[in-house]
C-alpha cells in the first residue's frame, strides 16, 4: 500500500508544536518496519538531514507556494493518488480521491474566539468542519483537562511558594551556609513539580474512542 502524507509542515524552519507533531510522527513512521511504502509531499525542500531516509522515498516538491493545499496538493492527487492521505498538521485538500486520515490539534478558536483575528477564526471553523465531514478517519491531538488543570494548578503553586519562601530565607542561609545552599535549595524546589509533571500521562495508552468531534 502507498501511503501519500502532507509534510509541508514538518520543514518549517521555527516550529511550533503542530510543526514538531508532524516531524515526529513522519520520522517515526518511516521508521516503521512497515510492509507499505511512503510518499511525502513537500511545500519546500526539506533541509540535509531532517529525513534521514529522503534519498530513499519518493517525495513530490510541489508548487506553488499560495493555495498550496487545495490548488497544488489537489492537483498532484489528481495526477498520481495514493492508496492513502495523512494528513498530520493541516488542511484536508479539496480533492483527495484516497481515503484520509486527519490530525485535528486544536478547537481553541471555539473557545477563545477573542485570540484569533476574524479571517483565520473562519478558516480554522471551516476547514475543521470540512475534515470532520469528509475524512475517512479523525485523530485528536489533545490533553484532558483534568490533566491540564493539574499540570497548571501544581505550576502555579510551586511558583508562588517558591516566590514567598526564597526571599525570607535567603538572607539567613548565606550567612550561615553560604551562597551555594541557595542553589541546592533551588534543586529541592524543583524535585516537587517536576515529579508531578512525570505522573502526567495517557490515562489509557493505545486505547481509542470513536467519537464525532463536530457535527
Amino acid at each position: 500500500m502507498l501511503i501519500g502524507i502532507d509534510s509541508s509542515r514538518a520543514t518549517a524552519a521555527q516550529r511550533t508544536g503542530t510543526e514538531a507533531y508532524s516531524l515526529a510522527i513522519i520520522r517515526a513512521l518511516i521508521d516503521l518496519d512497515s510492509p507499505h511504502d511512503w510518499r511525502l509531499y513537500f511545500r519546500d525542500a526539506p533541509p540535509a538531514g531532517l529525513f534521514p531516509h529522503i534519498p530513499t522515498l519518493p517525495h513530490t516538491l510541489i508548487r506553488p507556494r499560495r493555495l498550496w493545499t487545495h490548488l497544488g496538493l489537489s492537483a498532484e492527487l489528481f495526477r498520481r493518488p495514493p492508496d492513502r492521505l495523512f494528513i498530520p498538521a493541516h488542511v484536508l485538500p479539496l480533492y483527495h480521491p484516497s481515503p484520509s486520515v486527519v490530525t485535528v490539534h486544536d478547537l481553541g478558536y471555539l473557545h477563545f474566539p477573542q485570540a484569533h483575528p476574524l479571517r483565520q477564526r473562519l478558516y480554522l471553523d471551516g476547514s475543521t468542519r470540512f475534515s470532520a465531514r469528509f475524512a475517512t478517519a479523525l485523530i485528536a491531538d489533545t490533553t484532558g483537562p483534568a490533566e491540564r488543570g493539574r499540570a497548571v494548578g501544581a505550576n502555579d503553586a510551586i511558583s508562588s511558594a517558591g516566590g514567598i519562601v526564597l526571599p525570607l530565607v535567603a538572607g539567613p542561609m548565606v550567612e550561615y551556609a553560604g551562597l551555594a545552599s541557595l542553589g541546592f535549595l533551588g534543586v529541592a524546589i524543583m524535585v516537587v513539580p517536576m515529579f508531578l509533571v512525570l505522573r502526567l500521562r495517557e490515562s489509557s495508552p493505545g486505547v481509542y474512542e470513536e467519537k464525532a468531534v463536530m457535527a
